[in-house]
């Protein structure tokens, strides 16, 4: 195969943008999956804003009351976990207590010096975590506030919509683009409402359990568990280990209990619950969605895993749409019928 000049010039500058752009990748992976959960989230919401734009509810206070209710949520879990983090250091207070004639002891064996020295490098270990707890806290609040104007801005702003599709997509392929951004609009909108089903019954099951069971923070840990079960089957494992933790501290019955109830629960909920509420929205295939969870979680970790779902029903949607329908030989063959 005889390789051109100017094909050798093209390979030339593609080796040179890649030098270039290599050490940019990192700003570009985060910059690029900024776009993508903007875009996603606008997609999800632009059904629920058309339907009330018809009933004359303007699209700017939609949104705002969309991402407030998602701000109060977060705010919400984040007062309901803090008596989880009170009881987990409340017990730490207790063991350092029932230990401290011990490390009085070794600290009294101990030169000054080095009692000295220990000290203050644990104070700069503390102070060095807690400016880079602060930093991430800053960094992460600015994220969503940036991702809270894009979201905005795409929903509200038809003309912003309208040059996005006129400089990305061509002339050609444009009502073909409208018209796939619809179906996967509502596609995810009926997942967003299965998935929020699911939620429910794991924040209303493992309510009742824990109630029942009478062990502590018996509802917060069924709300966390339900807002996890957005990546499935991390709500169910993560609520059910709390509950285990939380029941450890009652009675060795309780746990016994706890354990039964709560897989009783979720054996339910993958065979039952699940199913119905995903075959009334959009049939994803498990395994496309385990799939997808592993290569999620071996990309971004945690934020890549939560948003496998929408992806893959994205694409299953996209499939669907884009693949050729499949006819019957009965129905191939009638055109050639009426021709003859």
């Amino acid at each position: 195969m005889q390789i051109t000049t100017r094909t050798w010039f093209a390979l030339f500058g593609l080796g040179v943008a890649l030098i270039l752009v290599g050490p940019l990748l990192p700003l570009i992976r985060s910059v690029a999956l900024l776009l993508f959960l903007a875009a996603l989230l606008s997609i999800l919401l632009y059904p629920l804003v058309v339907r009330l734009e018809r009933r004359r509810v303007p699209a700017g206070l939609t949104v705002a009351g969309v991402l407030t209710l998602i701000v109060a949520l977060f705010l919400f879990l984040g007062v309901q976990v803090l008596p989880l983090f009170a009881t987990a250091l409340n017990g730490l207070s207790r063991l350092l207590v029932a230990i401290a004639p011990r490390i009085e002891a070794g600290v009294v064996q101990l030169p000054l010096t080095t009692v000295i020295n220990t000290v203050s490098s644990l104070i700069g270990d503390v102070s060095s975590a807690l400016i880079g707890a602060a930093a991430r806290v800053g960094a992460l609040f600015w994220t969503l506030f940036v991702l809270v104007v894009l979201v905005f801005t795409l929903v509200t702003s038809s003309a912003t919509r309208l040059w996005l599709l006129r400089f990305f997509v061509p002339p050609a392929y444009q009502a073909r683009v409208v018209s796939l951004g619809g179906a996967v609009s509502e596609g995810l909108s009926r997942w967003f409402l299965a998935q929020l089903a699911i939620s429910g019954y794991y924040v209303v099951g493992y309510s009742i359990a824990g109630l029942v069971v009478g062990i502590p923070f018996a509802v917060p840990i069924a709300v966390i568990s339900g807002l996890l079960e957005f990546i499935p089957y991390l709500g169910g494992l993560v609520g059910l280990g709390l509950a285990v933790l939380s029941a450890a501290t009652v009675s060795e019955s309780a746990v016994i209990w706890i354990i039964i109830a709560e897989t009783i629960i979720g054996m339910v909920a993958v065979y039952v619950v699940v199913p119905y509420f995903f075959a009334r929205a959009i049939k994803v295939p498990p395994g496309a969605v385990l799939l997808g969870l592993y290569i999620g979680g071996l990309v971004g970790g945690f934020f890549a895993a939560l948003l496998t779902v929408p992806v893959v029903t994205i694409i299953t949607i996209l499939i669907r749409e884009l693949r050729p329908v499949s006819t019957t030989p009965r129905e191939a063959d009638e055109p050639t019928q009426r021709l003859s």
